[in-house]
């Protein structure tokens, strides 16, 4: 039998804790990405070369992983209500692709919780259609730490999920992530189960440009968002070319290549994520206050579309809240308007890939306009509203949308 990682207990218990599950099949590293890039490097060693299906209305971050293990990425369109993979997603491993090549062997899904949103019914089909094909279903949970997709058995969909506490995401954290491992993976898939684990539990330590770069980072933060962008830009580069700023995303991850190798996190990472984990409670219920105002407020305003995965079930505490206004102008407008107040809308997924590639044909992007036509209109249109808010705020976003529809009405 495989040994657990013994590194960072605290956090590996806090990780189970709130996820309902075993400390020993979680597995903390220094960014989610490098998690997925193992974890696809383990797929394509016992599997061998193959596809990974997923979506572009993600960040690119997301697939650099697969490119990285030199796997293929294969996209498909979204549902509508989820911003995830719709239901028949699998289908489309069934087809040439693009370029009329041969339809390459599906060794992996992974099915992303848009802004924390949970596909339930929809998540559990495509589960099932790629096991059917033989496929690893993995899970990007970056916008739900700790948040695993169940069936309606209760038992988690994914065979490997994947987490982050990185830059704009659930924790105030800035660095870390964590893989964790379905138990059930041994029974379904031996060799890959160990596999995933040796290499996981394997990983190096943090080298010291990293650890000191993570530790700056909130500080370095602080001053370039306090100076004009046109100094603040160029600042910003020059760190992050001299090794001096570590970036949310870097530019060689813009150009599909991830600039260093898998690393776990250093001690004073995991302690950071341990104490924020902690307070996770906390900040859920404040965040599902917040969802709950938009979801009394949003809905049924002339202009406005708020996806139905938002609105399903008990409110959840999601990342950010996306609508879709009529056009992309709009969604500026609405956006530039948020700002204004002082609340951070966001256009995330909008380009795709977010915040966009050097070459999309190196990303293997369908080049044919009118494909994955629910993933396009959807990224022309959404505004992210943020779910960190006091009350004051949020009480301004619902009165800024309300005003907007009624002034286009």
């Amino acid at each position: 039998m495989t040994q657990p990682d013994s590194r960072f207990p605290e956090l590996r218990a806090e990780l189970a804790r709130l996820s309902g599950t075993s400390a020993q099949d979680w597995y903390p590293v220094f960014k989610a990405r490098y998690g997925m890039q193992v974890a696809f490097e383990q797929i394509r060693a016992v599997h061998g070369d193959g596809a990974v299906l997923t979506q572009l209305f993600t960040c690119c971050t997301a697939v650099v992983p697969i490119m990285a293990a030199g796997l293929t990425p294969r996209y498909a369109d979204i549902d509508a209500d989820t911003l995830a993979l719709a239901p028949g997603a699998v289908d489309a491993t069934t087809a040439p692709d693009s370029g009329g090549g041969p339809v390459v062997p599906l060794r992996g899904l992974v099915i992303q919780h848009t802004f924390g949103i949970q596909g339930g019914e929809e998540a559990g089909r495509l589960a099932q259609q790629a096991r059917d094909l033989g496929a690893v279903v993995m899970e990007d949970a970056a916008h739900c730490v700790t948040r695993l997709a169940r069936g309606d058995d209760g038992q988690p969909l994914a065979d490997v999920s994947f987490h982050s506490f990185g830059v704009q995401k659930i924790l105030p954290t800035h660095f870390g992530g964590a893989v964790w491992v379905n138990p059930e993976l041994a029974r379904r898939d031996a060799a890959l189960d160990s596999a995933l684990r040796v290499a996981l539990a394997s990983l190096p330590d943090l080298n010291h440009r990293l650890g000191a770069a993570a530790r700056m980072y909130r500080n370095q933060a602080r001053v370039l968002a306090h100076l004009p962008r046109a100094v603040s830009a160029p600042a910003r580069a020059a760190a992050s070319r001299t090794g001096l700023l570590e970036p949310p995303i870097a530019t060689a991850e813009e150009a599909g290549r991830l600039p260093y190798a898998p690393m776990v996190p250093s001690g004073w990472v995991a302690r950071t994520a341990t104490a924020a984990l902690r307070r996770l409670p906390e900040a859920d219920a404040a965040r599902i206050r917040v969802v709950g105002r938009y979801r009394e407020a949003l809905p049924g305003l002339a202009g406005v579309t708020v996806p139905g995965g938002v609105l399903r079930g008990a409110p959840a505490p999601l990342l950010r809240v996306p609508l879709l206004l009529p056009n992309t102008d709009e969604a500026e407008r609405l956006i530039a308007g948020m700002r204004a107040i002082g609340v951070f809308a966001e256009r995330w997924g909008r380009p795709l890939l977010y915040p966009g590639v050097d070459d999309e044909a190196a990303f293997c992007v369908p080049a044919a306009p009118g494909s994955l036509p629910v993933t396009r209109d959807v990224s022309a249109r959404v505004v992210a509203l943020p779910t960190e808010l006091d009350d004051a705020h949020a009480a301004d976003a619902v009165r800024l949308v309300q005003e907007w529809s009624r002034h286009r009405a």
